[in-house]
């Protein structure tokens, strides 16, 4: 399981998804998203439409802290990681994982 920190900019809420799959499997699927997807335009019925739940002050920032360091390896060989996505618009929205960032809809890694 991946652990999705979404940073929702449209009310300025924190989420955490917990996703279903690998951290290959997220990023596809953010690579994947097109400008007209709900995740964007409507994101109060896109984030209910997925597993997850409010993050506030300390909790999230520990989530903060996990998605910006590498896990232990022993975390990381049990599937546990931290994936951080900013959500507003498609031109400053990202992914970011282990200082990679991507876009959605591009398959350009920074």
């Amino acid at each position: 399981m991946v652990q999705v920190l979404i940073d929702n900019e449209y009310g300025f809420r924190h989420f955490v998804w917990d996703f279903k799959g690998t951290v290959a499997d997220v990023i596809r699927w953010w690579q994947g998203l097109k400008e007209e997807d709900d995740f964007f335009f409507r994101p109060e019925f896109s984030l209910y439409r997925v597993n997850r739940r409010p993050v506030i002050g300390l909790e999230y920032m520990n989530f903060v802290r996990l998605a910006r360091k590498p896990r232990p390896a022993k975390l990381r060989a049990r599937g546990n990681n931290v994936v951080r996505v900013h959500m507003h618009e498609t031109d400053d929205s990202y992914l970011t994982f282990r200082g990679k960032m991507y876009y959605p809809g591009s398959r350009f890694v920074w």
